[in-house]
């Protein structure tokens, strides 16, 4: 019978003369590392599908075996795609589930949604690639890749739980070890438990430094763990709101200034580390920490004899005060940008630095505009009234060669 007469969908089993041949070796690089396997040349029989469907009104037939669907996704993943990386790590798992290709598809298949910021379903597929895993290595894989999309997903109950366990290990080497401390400081700080989260992060960069033995120039992840510091006091600062009477405002004002400048201080060390991703990152963060605290700052209780009036001019004032803070804030945006352009940096964190910077550019002309405008109108005023014055390393796997 003729094969295209029959059903708009058919699916014939055969079987091929394959040289090459998936390995289960899931150890490259450490935890959790994203590399494509090479081959290994052996003879194996690898199951072929033939679908006949109608397209247009036409019969169209495709084939389809496991490795010319790993191949293609693996090019893909190269290329950034990674839709179309998870489309065809999909159809490998849903058509070959028992293919020898299938276990690091699906570890694979977790990393593009990774990437591809889809975090949630990335965590599911390292789950269900834990509990098939068949040796210790690639279980220890699979938990730090995991771990690492709980935190991102906000999962951190689970993620402190997880890391918990794998703190207790005895053979964790020092940057897996590194690794599990600052992600779990992350999510402890996340869940507002600050000080254990900033200590965690703190013991991360010691397991750092002794394994490179200080040498942490060039360290994503020492560059990280500055830049999570950086957050935890930036947040910190921004916690603190300016609030009347005056003599309760000025210690609040001497707390908010304190933790600006650790996270100010945090963000330079993430710099001195040279990594630029982290960089970039951390010099957007700069900017970003001055902006917020002029914004705190204005945005401070008013005295409550203040009329209307009194109330505008004074922060006309105040802003005019302040306009330092954003001139600083325009210079690091812009020296940031400038050190992405000579590290050939393209990133979200660059993109973000031209947008702020041209938003706070826009605010600095309003400011100095309703300033020139406040000095020719501005009505008699008591000068005698008291004023106001900071991954681990994860590569796809690899097919390795026989």
């Amino acid at each position: 019978m003729n094969l295209l007469s029959k059903a708009p969908m058919m699916l014939l089993k055969m079987y091929k003369t394959s040289l090459l041949l998936l390995t289960a070796s899931l150890s490259l690089f450490g935890c959790g590392s994203k590399q494509i396997q090479s081959e290994k040349t052996v003879l194996e029989m690898e199951p072929v599908v033939v679908e006949v469907s109608k397209k247009n009104g036409k019969n169209v037939v495709e084939t389809f075996d496991a490795f010319s669907l790993f191949e293609s996704a693996k090019k893909l993943y190269e290329q950034s795609r990674y839709t179309d990386c998870v489309t065809d790590y999909t159809q490998l798992l849903d058509r070959f589930p028992k293919s020898r290709f299938a276990m690091v598809a699906l570890f694979n298949r977790g990393l593009c949604l990774e990437e591809a910021l889809r975090h949630n379903a990335a965590a599911k597929d390292f789950r269900l690639y834990i509990s098939k895993a068949q040796s210790d290595s690639d279980r220890l894989d699979g938990q730090f890749r995991w771990g690492f999309n709980l935190v991102e997903s906000g999962n951190y109950p689970i993620a402190v739980k997880l890391y918990d366990e794998l703190l207790k290990l005895d053979n964790l080497g020092h940057f897996d070890r590194a690794e599990a401390h600052l992600r779990r400081g992350i999510s402890l700080a996340r869940m507002q438990q600050f000080a254990r989260g900033e200590s965690d992060i703190r013991t991360a960069l010691k397991w750092i430094k002794k394994e490179t033995g200080e040498q942490i120039v060039g360290n994503d992840l020492a560059a990280e763990c500055h830049y999570r510091k950086g957050e935890i006091y930036g947040v910190l600062s921004s916690k603190v709101r300016l609030r009347l009477p005056l003599k309760s405002m000025e210690g609040d004002l001497q707390s908010k200034i304190r933790f600006f400048r650790q996270s100010q201080s945090s963000y330079i060390d993430t710099l001195n580390v040279r990594s630029p991703y982290w960089a970039t990152a951390a010099g957007l963060k700069l900017g970003e920490l001055y902006e917020k605290f002029y914004d705190d700052v204005v945005k401070a209780e008013v005295p409550k004899n203040f009329d209307e009036t009194m109330r505008k001019y004074y922060l006309l004032e105040l802003k005019d005060k302040l306009q330092p803070v954003l001139t600083h804030s325009v210079k690091i945006y812009e020296r940031n940008i400038a050190m992405g352009l000579r590290l050939g940096a393209e990133n979200e964190w660059i993109k973000e630095t031209e947008r702020r910077l041209e938003k706070l550019r826009a605010l600095i002309e309003e400011n100095e505009k309703a300033a020139e405008t406040a000095r020719t109108t501005s009505p008699s005023i008591d000068h005698n009234r008291q004023s106001l014055r900071p991954s681990r390393r994860a590569k796809i796997k690899n097919v390795e060669k026989k």
